[in-house]
């Protein structure tokens, strides 16, 4: 452990995280050639994105909903003339 690796187990914990993230990735390039038998690369970075976007489109869907609910939402028209 002194050479900056983690015990197996907790390792193999951040491996399965970090896979599972990156098969969230919905922002995944393709590539002409296949990685990994993948036709798109997919990266940590892409899936946290992903799982960001949904959770914040869920939450303003929520909030919308509880604003209907509560009638606080503003209905407002205008007219031309």
């Amino acid at each position: 452990m002194s050479d900056g690796q983690l015990p197996g187990n907790k390792r193999s914990c951040g491996k399965t995280i970090g896979k599972a993230i990156k098969n969230l990735d919905e922002y995944g390039q393709p590539i002409s050639l296949t990685y990994k038998d993948e036709e798109t690369y997919r990266s940590m970075f892409g899936g946290l994105l992903t799982v960001g976007t949904k959770c914040g489109l869920l939450i303003f869907f929520i909030l919308q909903i509880l604003r209907i609910i509560n009638k606080e939402a503003d209905i407002q028209t205008s007219s031309y003339i």
